[in-house]
């Protein structure tokens, strides 16, 4: 009567996809169908118990729609965060291998892969109470539970990006052209002598960067550049009409560029540069402002090693908050999917006047590579095997439908089984 009134939903409701698709299925059937049910699979993959606790609190039965319909949306959510931890993992270390941490009722802790943490599942009282609140309420501190974890996780990965867009415009600056290159990382101490900059009280020096093959017609330039003083100069600066000092421009050897640009220095009356590189532009020529400094070389050095430091500090930080964040997901994952189990069942096979609960057993299904192809036949064999639960005459009846049905969404919608079956994954890459 329940699963009359409430649709008891096929194996396609839960998840929106082919069961088969995932690599597990978590199935339940009324009590006393187990080892049947268990027997019939056994050709197409290996069963293991799955713990779904029968006694979680939940309410009035229409409480449970409302349940079913908030799990599968915290079940979604919960996909989302493991699908881009999981990305994320492999893209700071393509080696990794995804574990789930959990507890014990002992207070042990123990370390498996996903796959063996879904086989050998066991509801952990310390995660969700099952005595204490509601299913409702369970699922709400569950999701709260791996949020918790991910916010932190996009909190870090925000701080590691930052300190990537640092390192990625130094790097840029490092890899342009002469002309786009900071001149610290080009005139380093290695490459300017002493004298080569010259800063008094009215001569400065200009560093001229040179396309391939100016070099002679800028030295031309430099020998012959004029200024014309305006008229509202004072009478000193209108007899200045050389600005650039004879024989200043020299050329930084130690410099190479795979353009061919080269670099020069050139000593210049202070109050002229801009004439000056006004004239210089127009010869092809870019001139730019830079004090040598040995003491702001170090110092910016030791600047981009800490930076260097950090950004490795703040991602093996990130990696791990992650790695923990992926556990905690998972586990929720994981029980999630048993809180889902328990509601549909409770739907589907009604519950106990005696204890009020549903009679039903889980169990964790891993078809092999080949029987994930046969999805209609394990679903046959699975109707087979639990019919009695629903009366022959409605499962020969459910299933005319479903083959007169002339689309996968018509078939959906059409579909009555006697059991539940929710698909479950280990990996979300």
């Amino acid at each position: 009567q329940v699963a009359r009134r409430f649709g008891a939903r096929g194996p396609l409701h839960a998840g929106g996809s082919l069961p088969c698709a995932m690599s597990n299925w978590l199935l339940a059937v009324s009590s006393g169908n187990d080892a049947r049910v268990r027997n019939a699979l056994k050709t197409f993959g290996e069963c293991s118990t799955y713990q779904v606790p029968n006694r979680l609190k939940f309410g009035s039965f229409d409480s449970l729609v409302k349940n079913l319909d908030d799990l599968s949306k915290c079940d979604s959510q919960v996909e989302q965060v493991l699908r881009r931890l999981e990305r994320l993992l492999i893209e700071m270390d393509h080696t990794w291998t995804p574990e789930v941490v959990f507890g014990t009722p002992q207070g042990e802790w123990f370390k498996s892969a996903p796959s063996t943490y879904l086989k050998n599942f066991r509801w952990e009282e310390t995660l969700s109470p099952v005595k204490s609140t509601n299913v409702s309420v369970l699922g709400a501190k569950l999701a709260q539970f791996q949020a918790a974890g991910d916010d932190e996780v996009k909190q870090q990965a925000g701080v590691v990006q930052d300190l990537k867009a640092q390192a990625n415009s130094i790097a840029k600056k490092e890899s342009g052209t002469l002309a786009q290159r900071d001149l610290v990382d080009v005139l380093t101490p290695d490459v300017v002598e002493s004298g080569d900059f010259v800063f008094t009280q009215h001569f400065t020096t200009l560093v001229v960067i040179l396309p391939r093959g100016g070099e002679k017609d800028f030295q031309t330039f430099c020998d012959t550049f004029e200024v014309t003083p305006s008229a509202d100069e004072s009478h000193e600066k209108q007899r200045i009409v050389k600005p650039v000092v004879p024989m200043s421009m020299k050329k930084f050897d130690k410099v190479h560029d795979k353009d061919g640009f080269t670099a020069w220095r050139v000593v210049i009356l202070k109050g002229r540069t801009d004439d000056f590189a006004a004239a210089a532009r127009q010869r092809k020529a870019v001139v730019r402002e830079f004090e040598f400094s040995v003491k702001d070389f170090k110092a910016l050095e030791i600047k981009r090693k800490e930076l260097d430091r950090r950004q490795k500090e703040e991602e093996v930080r990130l990696f791990r908050l992650a790695n923990a964040a992926y556990s905690d997901a998972f586990r929720a994952y994981g029980h999630l999917k048993a809180m889902r189990c328990f509601v549909e069942c409770a739907l589907r096979f009604g519950v106990s006047p005696d204890s009020g609960a549903p009679k039903f057993s889980a169990f964790l299904f891993t078809p092999t590579a080949l029987a994930a192809r046969k999805e209609q036949e394990i679903r046959k064999v699975l109707g087979e095997a639990t019919q009695a639960d629903f009366g022959q005459e409605h499962c020969t009846r459910a299933g005319a439908k479903k083959e007169a049905a002339t689309d996968l969404v018509a078939a959906e919608d059409q579909d009555y089984f006697p059991y539940v079956c929710l698909p479950l994954s280990s990996s979300f890459a």
